[in-house]
């Protein structure tokens, strides 16, 4: 698990309904009335248009005028269970496909490599990635990627204190370092620029780069440390970056997004 310093260091406001909150609430009142509403009358009509039979057989499990021998109970195999599972396991998979085939064709192939990245990434986490799979080491994640941050208010102390207690050191100098070489570049979550810090023994490895939005240039920085001073790292290695060509890509990607 990565976090980054534990505490972010901007202002986070609490949310709440506030003076809206019967706006927000009243449909789900609403809904809630309705469905009570249908039960009711549903209960309703089949009391008064239901049939009654007064018989011996009313009582009996097939109300055929037949008297059942035996239990009505039946046993049923374990594997009749396991393929009604089955069968709920693929419908529920055949609801997600049809999303997924609706979402594909307006993300295209983009959002298919988006979508198998991300699925890739969850089957490691539960260790079921298939064997034949490959690994893409050629390609670098977004700065900071993965990471998991708690976001506290700046004056409240007590939170600070309490997210140092599960704050990860290494992770936050990674995060930061990647964090600030994206800052340098003055890139957000949709520009073509990658950056993956490593702690290894007493060095931190870091390799960064940034591409032009047609992906046909790409230009690539990487710098090993000692990790006792890679506190500017980040910001070095994106200064050298923009030296080395990756200025001309930068403001093709600001203009770009003007």
């Amino acid at each position: 698990m990565r976090a980054w310093d534990g505490v972010v260091q901007q202002k986070a406001y609490e949310i709440g309904l506030g003076d809206g909150s019967s706006n927000m609430m009243w449909p789900l009142v609403v809904y809630f009335v309705l469905v009570l509403l249908l039960v009711a009358v549903m209960l309703l009509v089949s009391h008064v248009l239901g049939q009654r039979h007064l018989s011996p057989a009313t009582a009996s499990p097939y109300e055929a005028g037949i008297v059942s021998e035996g239990s009505a109970r039946l046993r049923f195999s374990a594997n009749f269970y396991l393929i009604a599972m089955f069968f709920v396991v693929f419908d529920v998979e055949a609801v997600i496909l049809f999303s997924w085939a609706i979402a594909a064709r307006e993300s295209g192939w983009a959002g298919f490599w988006d979508a198998a990245i991300f699925a890739r990434a969850g089957l490691e986490r539960i260790d079921l990635r298939p064997p034949m799979s490959i690994t893409l080491d050629w390609m670098l994640p977004a700065p900071a990627q993965g990471a998991i941050v708690a976001v506290c208010r700046e004056n409240d102390q007590f939170a600070h204190d309490a997210c140092r207690h599960f704050n990860d050191e290494e992770t936050e100098r990674c995060t930061r370092i990647e964090r600030d070489f994206l800052r340098k570049l003055l890139g957000g979550c949709s520009t073509p620029i990658s950056a993956l810090a490593e702690i290894k023994g007493s060095q931190v490895h870091f390799k960064g780069n940034i591409l032009s939005l047609d992906g046909r240039e790409k230009v690539e920085i990487e710098k090993v440390v000692e990790a006792k001073n890679s506190t500017n790292l980040g910001k070095l290695a994106a200064e050298d970056l923009l030296a080395q060509g990756g200025e001309e890509i930068a403001e093709e990607i600001r203009h770009a997004t003007k």
